[in-house]
């Protein structure tokens, strides 16, 4: 019980003086934001004598520097400071503005690929993507390639009851540990570029093989990513098609459209928002046809020059042809992503949600079914562990849905390995 009690301590320690050191960078960006150099510097010594160096000081000068429209000055600041701290994405972030004030595009790509290569997956990285592939024409294609390998006590996510009323509960249905292997690869075509406006062509190839079903479900998705850039606001739509397959055939065939936005609210705080519709239809089981809605808005922010937090709301509506079928999903996320200057990458994220059906469960005359969904998230990897071009990340998974319906009701725990190509 004391040992408990010291390690509670020692946490909620560690989180306070986390949260000191947030809300003093906080303030340091918000003094920067609002051209406020004298007190963002006052706030920049601070930092530094807790950091025992003057690596805030010179982001401060950078930053003043670039607001009086002296890029070429605040550059070799900027680059000591991404090689001091690599995962400090602010400075990559102005790095790439100010070439883009300098039209040099070659050089926007590549700071651009650089941030691709350190951002872990998510809301802020496909925004990153976004601005890659409106360079594209001027700079290349963009590559991407991934890969999961991930044991599990539940694979295919079933039940864990045996019976139900009675009845048993065929094998088929119920949980069974195994493995999945994962692996996809995406590239980006610059079709057209003018201006604030850029057009691409992004072809994404993904393959599923579990060792429960012992098949392979291939998917391939094609997009027409047209983009407008206004200021901080990146914006646009992509008109996408898409096909899925599984052991028998064709699974699913996709037509729609994906809409998204961004906006660079100050340095190190980014809103990104995006929806998909799309018409859906399934060869063999044809109930499924109909529309699917789905919509998300995120907001990323740099705590530190180490620590990003992301809180992300998102939703889904499913409007298949039988109306029994409809069902609406809501869930909120919080990650953290910590980078540090050695090259210790960490990730932890937590996911709530609840799945409302418009039916009730099976054998029942009652209510509706709902489902309410928890998934827990850890990682862990090193830039100087990797695989040729790839970046190994360690996690564990933990995931708990309670349903109405005892199909839906299970629980799993995955320890996987990711990877990720640094392209």
């Amino acid at each position: 019980m004391r040992l408990k009690r010291i390690l509670l301590a020692i946490v909620a320690l560690l989180w306070a003086t986390m949260a000191t050191y947030a809300a003093s960078f906080a303030e340091l960006e918000a003094h920067i934001a609002g051209g406020d150099f004298v007190s963002a510097e006052q706030a920049a010594l601070r930092l530094d004598t807790a950091e025992a160096g003057d690596f805030f000081v010179v982001y401060v000068e950078a930053t003043r520097r670039i607001a009086g429209g002296d890029c070429l000055s605040a550059t070799p600041l900027l680059e000591t400071l991404a090689v001091i701290r690599p995962g400090f994405m602010s400075a990559h972030q102005l790095l790439y503005l100010c070439d883009i004030e300098r039209g040099d595009e070659s050089s926007a790509a590549q700071r651009l690929d650089v941030m691709l290569a350190l951002l872990p997956e998510g809301d802020a990285r496909d925004v990153v993507l976004t601005l890659r592939r409106t360079l594209a024409v001027a700079a290349g294609p963009v590559f991407s390639i991934y890969g999961d390998i991930i044991p599990s006590t539940n694979a295919n996510r079933q039940t864990a009851a045996t019976n139900l009323n009675g009845l048993v509960i065929p094998d088929a249905n119920r949980a069974t540990s195994g493995v999945t292997l994962r692996g996809g690869a995406n590239v980006s075509f610059g079709l057209f570029n003018a201006g604030n406006m850029a057009v691409s062509m992004l072809v994404r190839g993904e393959l599923d093989y579990s060792t429960v079903t012992r098949s392979f479900a291939p998917r391939m998705t094609f997009e027409t990513p047209v983009s407008f850039q206004r200021g901080a606001v990146t914006y646009g739509f992509a008109p996408l098609f898409g096909a899925d397959f599984d052991s028998v055939g064709l699974e699913r065939l996709r037509i729609g459209v994906r809409g998204f936005a961004a906006w660079q609210v100050q340095p190190g705080s980014l809103l990104s928002l995006e929806t998909t519709a799309y018409l859906a239809r399934y060869p063999v089981k044809t109930y499924l046809d109909g529309t699917y809605l789905e919509a998300s808005i995120a907001h990323a922010y740099v705590l530190t020059p180490e620590l990003t937090v992301t809180n992300k709301l998102g939703g889904a509506l499913d409007l298949p042809d039988d109306l029994k079928r409809h069902r609406l999903t809501a869930e909120i996320m919080t990650r953290l992503d910590y980078m540090g200057h050695n090259g210790l990458v960490l990730g932890a994220s937590a996911t709530l949600g609840t799945r409302l059906h418009n039916m009730p469960p099976p054998l029942s005359l009652g209510p509706n079914q709902v489902d309410v969904f928890a998934v827990g998230r850890a990682e862990i990897g090193h830039q100087a562990l990797a695989l040729g071009p790839f970046i190994p990340m360690l996690y564990y998974q933990y995931s708990k849905q309670v349903s109405d319906n005892v199909f839906y009701d299970y629980e799993s725990q995955d320890i996987g390995i990711r990877l990720r190509a640094r392209m």
